[in-house]
């Protein structure tokens, strides 16, 4: 029986180290749980304090300074889009608005604002002429928005629209020789190609025509021919 007992205390001895050890591992692993979650908890504290100080620092800012720049921001964005849309001022007479479309050709180089500028005012001098009859201003206006148009369609290319405008201003009595070059600033400049460049001075002196012109003839005379 003393062996027996001796080897049943051994094993009580032996459960109890066993248990002693899981333990002490439980409680190790605890603490290194504890140890690598500590870091993390402190960094979210600090984050949470770093995101609170700059709420009650910038809190003020942001909704007087940053607000206020942005609102800053949209108008002007909004005035810049506004002038693109709507560039002659309000109120303005023929003379102004061609001026508007002069500034926006020969000094900011915009032109497709300009040929916008060139063809409402044009459209503006035909309505005038048609309620109140032809005179000096809106013959002016009206060569100098034809004129304007033949250099925005020759600066895109567009041969035939440009000697189109340039056909309607030669009868309504523009100097081509003197309004190429910008006539000092007081009309658009030729800015296109040399080979453009030519071919409208060819059309101006006669020496060309333009396709419209042309079927126009060719059409009159067929008629001709049959009568």
């Amino acid at each position: 029986m003393a062996p027996l007992a001796t080897l049943a205390r051994a094993a009580a001895a032996g459960e109890a180290a066993t248990r002693s050890g899981v333990g002490r591992r439980a409680t190790r692993a605890h603490a290194s749980c504890r140890a690598l979650a500590a870091p993390r908890a402190v960094r979210s504290r600090r984050r949470v304090r770093v995101c609170a100080s700059g709420a009650d620092s910038g809190g003020a800012g942001g909704a007087g300074g940053a607000p206020g720049g942005f609102l800053s921001g949209v108008k002007a964005t909004l005035s810049m889009l506004q002038s693109k849309l709507d560039p002659i001022p309000q109120g303005a007479t023929l003379l102004e608005a061609v001026a508007t479309g002069l500034d926006l050709w020969n000094v900011q180089n915009d032109r497709s604002v300009a040929l916008n500028v060139f063809e409402e005012t044009y459209k503006r001098c035909e309505r005038l002429e048609e309620e109140e009859g032809v005179s000096d201003e809106t013959t002016a206006a009206a060569v100098q928005c034809l004129w304007g148009k033949c250099c925005c369609y020759a600066s895109f290319g567009d041969l035939e629209m440009a000697k189109q405008n340039l056909r309607d201003a030669l009868i309504r009595g523009l100097d081509f020789e003197t309004a190429v070059d910008g006539a000092g600033g007081t009309c658009a400049k030729l800015k296109c190609a040399a080979q453009l460049r030519l071919n409208l001075q060819r059309f101006a002196k006669g020496d060309d025509v333009s396709f419209g012109t042309f079927q126009k003839r060719e059409f009159n005379a067929g008629r001709r021919r049959k009568l």
